[in-house]
């Protein structure tokens, strides 16, 4: 029997006599706007108005009939409930909630009635607690984040993030369920051992009551596999093997697991080996994923939650997210410490797309008293290991973000208590590695991200571990930068751009319209961002006419050093192995780190990443008057090809051109090729009208075509390109120009829609055919390209 409490409620807050109507999955902020309780927190400057409401309690009230009593168990079901909580049915405490992470079941037999029966939730406010706890004990953390967030199991961003808002929401913001059995499956584990020919899985089935216990294998193709009991091996023949995006297939067999006729488990493996590989070479020590015998070269991004109202992200939404990471080659998604445990929807997603998961648990930046979150921390991390350990996409456990870097390079040895030396210790170098080993033993666990993994020594060591690369960007260094490091797994860098015209639009007035108003500084949590954008915008293009303008560079910038440092660790394939950019998505309207905006909307960089990442890629590497060009190949098989390449000056007109065949074995790299134009560029004026293309060619057909310049955009010698377009049909218009036409820029105006290719550059003579999802209407199509900035 399972009652749904999910749907209307009514709420107040528990000083004030009136209430409204709620709902549940949701939160308090979420009702108080939709209610006109509360302003848009995203609108202008609101969030600070908003960030008040959490200082107080409130409660939430639901009546349900119950018809049936007669069940051994009677449960209350607590999928998620944010954060602080007192549970009450018909009048009695039935249980509390302190930890966001978590599921809670509590009995309440004892208290249900049959017929009606109420149910009430007060919710405690966060930010009083934490204000209390700092009191108590000030602990170091983040910057620009409510202090005392770590002295509670919710989720940090909720407090402010260097990219998010302080929204500390409140609320049941995943469903409360009424559940009543007999008996049911406690827990269930399955290991693969894989042969050259067969797949074993030995399944662990444990239960409440001794039931005859089936279990059901079904492969895509529709065999079928049986065993009874509850410990058993299913041999898989000739299975069909799981890859990661861009390599193979991603087949999943169904599982079925029933206990007698009281309970029942479905769900969706993969048959694969995954993990990190580590060990002694020229170099130092790799660090790379291995699937299936295979060292693979992961390409992606980090992402965060969707929403700073949690309970508005849905399945279709983060299925759009991750779909468009796997059109844009995009193999890995690693989940940053700071935010959630996604919904299971996600990674049955990623299970599908063939998106490998470097899984972070939540910790981030910050210092933690492990006595006082002790229990919380090992009932939190046990139920997060069972629930998603099945997931053929999950290649390791994390244990925080940055914290091990912070020990050595934040001040924290010199400035923090010796006792948080050990509290770190003792939770992330013993408790969860021990956690993961005994619930999770077939994955890899990584104490901190960066990290060199040698008894918390240097995580900035580039010869070990991973690498959290800031020095473009934070330091100013230029792009060359990235080309003096080869480090052996990049998990995190980054390059900050404005969101598209029309998300500034969703959160502005006309009158805000200025990177440096108070309005646009509120949408920029990075304080010195706006001014490192400016920074690197003069260091490569003229000064911008408009805001618009600026937006258009500033992705450019984003796109253009995310690039750079990609395609220089994909052409030391071996040595590195690993470019993961921060940061994929956005939890609201914002200047960030992000490639695809709070609204969906792709930004140049991710338009870029599905270059810059394809499985087979032309790198280009300018560097003074030589070229070096080189194949990367990150694909299933061995690829043969021809380059083609050409100098023009600005106007198109053919200066040198050549050819060369070109071989890569697949997971590997070709011999690079060096071409010298010294007699061509014979200064910097020579260079200041000169087009480098360069083309991949595969059975005739091009895989890849892309524009390079000798010198800095700011100085190039530009002609008016005088774009035009052909309509083909609804969704697929012809490009042309009749000059070198650089990055460019396609918008739909009033509408969204996804191109299959945006902020691309022409020759004249060429023709670009674009497909668009949304229909294209050429009256309200918007162009810019770098000649109109």
């Amino acid at each position: 029997m399972e009652i749904n409490l999910s749907g209307s409620w009514k709420f107040r807050r528990t000083s004030d006599s009136a209430y409204h109507t709620g709902t549940v999955p949701g939160s308090v902020y979420l009702d108080l706007l939709n209610t006109g309780c509360m302003p848009d927190p995203f609108f202008r400057d609101h969030e600070e108005i908003v960030l008040n409401l959490a200082d107080y309690d409130y409660e939430y009230i639901k009546t349900f009939t119950v018809v049936d009593l007669d069940y051994q168990e009677l449960s209350l079901l607590c999928e998620g409930i944010d954060t602080l909580s007192e549970i009450f049915i018909n009048g009695h405490e039935v249980g509390k909630t302190q930890n966001m992470h978590r599921t809670y079941i509590f009995d309440v037999k004892p208290f249900l009635i049959k017929g009606e029966n109420e149910i009430k939730v007060v919710l405690k406010s966060p930010t009083r607690y934490i204000q209390q706890c700092h009191e108590q004990e000030p602990i170091f953390h983040h910057p620009g984040v409510v202090d005392g967030y770590t002295h509670l199991r919710k989720a940090h961003y909720m407090f402010g993030w260097d990219w998010g808002p302080q929204l500390p929401d409140l609320g049941i913001w995943k469903p409360l369920k009424i559940i009543g059995r007999n008996a049911h499956i406690l827990d269930y584990t399955i290991r693969q051992h894989h042969t050259a020919t067969k797949v074993s899985l030995e399944i662990d089935v444990k239960a409440t009551h001794d039931l005859p216990i089936q279990i059901e294998v079904i492969s895509p193709s529709g065999e079928k596999y049986y065993s009874d009991g509850t410990k058993s091996t299913l041999d898989i023949h000739n299975p069909q093997i799981w890859w990661h995006n861009g390599y193979g297939a991603q087949p999943l067999y169904d599982v079925k697991i029933t206990l007698g006729k009281e309970d029942c488990k479905n769900f969706k493996i993969g048959l694969r080996e995954l993990g990190i590989k580590k060990e002694k070479d020229e170099w130092g020590e790799k660090f790379c994923f291995i699937i299936n015998g295979k060292e693979i070269f992961a390409m992606g991004s980090n992402y965060i939650p969707e929403d700073s109202l949690l309970s508005r992200m849905t399945e279709e939404r983060t299925r759009k997210l991750l779909t468009d990471c796997a059109l844009a080659n995009h193999n890995c998604i690693r989940v940053w410490g700071g935010g959630i445990y996604p919904p299971d929807y996600f990674y049955e997603i990623c299970d599908e797309l063939g998106l490998i998961v470097w899984q972070d648990f939540m910790y981030a930046c910050s210092l933690y008293n492990f006595d006082n979150l002790q229990e919380e921390v090992i009932e939190e991390s046990i139920e997060q290991i069972k629930r998603l350990r099945h997931h053929s996409c999950i290649a390791l456990w994390c244990g925080n973000n940055e914290q091990e870097e912070a020990w050595f390079y934040w001040g924290w040895n010199e400035e923090i208590a010796p006792k948080y030396k050990k509290h770190y210790q003792r939770q992330f170098e013993e408790v969860l590695p021990e956690l993961v080993h005994r619930y999770d033993p077939e994955r890899f666990y990584w104490p901190s991200s960066p990290s060199s993994g040698i008894d918390c020594d240097d995580p900035r060591d580039e010869h070990h571990g991973d690498m959290h690369y800031w020095t473009v960007w934070h330091g100013l260094k230029p792009f060359e930068a990235y080309k003096e490091h080869y480090f052996r797994f990049v998990s995190e860098y980054g390059f900050q751009s404005f969101p598209t015209m029309k998300t500034i639009e969703s959160f502005t007035l006309e009158s805000d319209r200025n990177i440096f108003s108070y309005v646009m500084e509120k949408h920029q949590k990075n304080k010195q961002a706006n001014k490192i954008i400016l920074h690197y915008l003069a260091d490569n293009y003229r000064y911008p006419y408009s805001l618009e303008h600026t937006v258009y560079l500033s992705q450019l910038l984003q796109a253009e050093a995310m690039r750079y440092g990609a395609e220089h660790w994909r052409r030391n394939r071996g040595r590195c192995m690993g470019a993961l950019y921060w940061q994929t998505n956005d939890c609201w309207p914002v200047a960030s780190w992000s490639g695809i905006d709070y609204y969906g909307r792709w930004k140049a960089l991710h338009y870029k990443s599905k270059h810059f990442f394809a499985p087979i890629l032309l790198s280009a590497d300018l560097e003074d008057n030589k070229v070096h060009l080189l194949v990367i190949n990150d694909s299933a098989k061995a690829f043969t090809g021809q380059i083609q390449w050409q100098i023009t000056n600005a106007k198109g007109e053919c200066l040198q051109l050549g050819h060369s065949s070109v071989s890569a074995p697949s997971l590997g790299r070709s011999e690079g090729i060096t071409l010298d134009f010294s007699e061509l560029l014979l200064d910097y004026n020579s260079k200041r009208d000169k087009v480098f293309q360069y083309t991949l060619i595969h059975d005739k057909t091009i895989l890849s075509s892309a524009c390079q310049l000798f010198i800095k955009p700011k100085h190039f010698n530009y002609e008016n390109p005088h774009i035009s377009f052909k309509q083909i049909n609804a969704h697929e218009i012809e490009v042309t120009s009749t000059a070198f036409a650089h990055d460019i820029m396609l918008d739909l105006g009033s509408k969204d829609g996804i191109f299959s290719d945006n902020y691309f550059s022409l020759l004249p003579g060429e023709v670009k055919k674009v497909h668009c999802t949304a229909t294209i209407d050429l009256s309200d199509l918007k162009v810019i390209s770098v000649y109109d900035v």
